[in-house]
Parts: structure tokens; C-alpha cells; sequence
């Protein structure tokens, strides 16, 4: 059973192939129990955006810049049901 969503996890991307699958799949149990992961691209060329699509609850294109991509994923995760955000860098790994 999931439960409603209470953190969403902004993650904000841009050319991050090598390192978003590692970041994602240690959010996998926190998805599963119900927590939103978002993840905003800025304009990645490479194959960022569709390994996210893979392992995200929310993949959004904004355009480059930190700050636009953290709060188009602000919105995303608030308009989904987060109460609480938590910003995480793509290279960046929560402990367990």
C-alpha cells in the first residue's frame, strides 16, 4: 500500500548520465512508500532524461538555470501532494 505523499525530492539535472541511475535507484524504497521523486532537466544532450523516466515519479524540462529547475520541481512535487521538500543534487546519494 502506498501512502499519500508527504516529502517530494527535487532533483534538478542537466547532463547527469553517468550518475542519476546510482542517485535514483537509493530513493527506490522511499518511492514505494510513497515519496515523490522529481527530477527537472535543463536541457541535458545526453541519455539524462530517459534513464530518469526509468527510475523518477516526474521527470519535467524547464529551462537551464539551478534556481528555475529547483523551483519548476517545487511546484511539480507541491502540486503532487508534498508537504515537505528536500533538494538533492544528482551526485548525491541519502544515506540509508
Amino acid at each position: 500500500m502506498t501512502l499519500s505523499v508527504q516529502l517530494g525530492i527535487v532533483i534538478p539535472v542537466l547532463n547527469e548520465e553517468g550518475t542519476i541511475v546510482a542517485t535514483l535507484d537509493r530513493l527506490r524504497l522511499l518511492r514505494s512508500s510513497g515519496v515523490l521523486v522529481v527530477v527537472v532537466d535543463g536541457g541535458s544532450t545526453d541519455a539524462t532524461v530517459e534513464i530518469a523516466q526509468l527510475h523518477a515519479d516526474r521527470v519535467l524540462e524547464s529551462p537551464r538555470g539551478r534556481a528555475v529547475q529547483m523551483n519548476a520541481g517545487a511546484k511539480a512535487a507541491l502540486d503532487g501532494g508534498a508537504g515537505t521538500l528536500l533538494f538533492l543534487h544528482a551526485d548525491c546519494q541519502l544515506p540509508p
